[in-house]
């Protein structure tokens, strides 16, 4: 791994995915790019309206208080990264297009489950990403088991793929497949996949089969699983129905759940 983005809002860092990006880039020798997105500026329309509150609040104030915010924030990023002996460089005011095309030449993008961003959602980077992206939760400071949702699908096997690739430490963690409603009869190719390609690489793994409700299973799942736990699933495809589908389910995970996601498309 050379290169991992790491997103924030610059006047709210969550600095639990700062640590978690820090030890992934040493471990693995990579460069950190901190990438502070120019989000929105508050703006009141009824300017009158504040006239009822006893803060003086004005734009002028807000936006010089936000410059200053994240200045500390970077400030104090720089200083984590030295202090981890990590290569790093800072790039603010960075828009959401530009975020997009610098993950081209990155191999992997990582986010709050929970971003305070204003004018963005982490679905905008979710659906365009050209790279892997983990969105690392406060529930997660360190990584201590893994959990490989399978459906059989193209998009499940590359996120499982890519994963392997990107965290082969990871591997030998105690690990789950976890299946819901699989097929009864599964073709060749998946059952060649589930009996011999998957057990070659994940040491310690636990196939789980689960039947019922997709959604209200997962969740109920992942519940009982929460702490330092870090999920790995197939991510949007390049079709309006794939997309729609599997942002609903991410966003089931990420709103009902506490666990970290990584996930990624071809």
């Amino acid at each position: 791994m050379k290169k991992i983005l790491v997103v924030f809002n610059g006047i709210n860092v969550p600095w639990h995915i700062l640590n978690f990006a820090t030890g992934v880039a040493k471990k693995y020798s990579s460069q950190i790019d901190g990438i502070f997105l120019r989000d929105q500026e508050i703006v009141y329309p009824f300017p009158n309206d504040l006239s009822f509150t006893e803060v003086d609040f004005t734009r002028g104030s807000v936006t010089e208080e936000d410059a200053v915010l994240e200045a500390q924030n970077i400030t104090t990023f720089e200083n984590m990264c030295k202090e981890a002996g990590i290569i790093y460089q800072v790039e603010k005011d960075v828009l959401l297009e530009e975020l997009i095309y610098k993950s081209s030449e990155a191999d992997l993008i990582i986010a709050d489950t929970t971003p305070d961003f204003r004018k963005y959602s982490i679905n905008d980077i979710l659906k365009d990403a050209h790279c892997a992206v983990c969105l690392v939760s406060i529930n997660t400071p360190v990584v201590e088991k893994i959990i490989l949702l399978y459906d059989g699908s193209a998009s499940s096997k590359f996120a499982i793929e890519k994963f392997t690739l990107l965290f082969p430490e990871w591997t030998k963690l105690p690990t789950s497949l976890l299946s819901i409603n699989p097929p009864q009869n599964a073709d060749k190719e998946n059952e060649a996949y589930l009996q011999s390609w998957i057990p070659q690489h994940f040491t310690m793994l636990n196939k789980i089969e689960l039947h019922g409700n997709l959604k209200t299973e997962l969740v109920k799942f992942l519940k009982e699983n929460e702490t330092n736990v870090l999920v790995v699933m197939g991510a949007f495809g390049r079709s309006a129905i794939s997309r729609l589908f599997h942002r609903s389910l991410s966003n089931v995970i990420l709103d009902d759940t506490r666990v970290s996601l990584f996930t990624t498309h071809k």
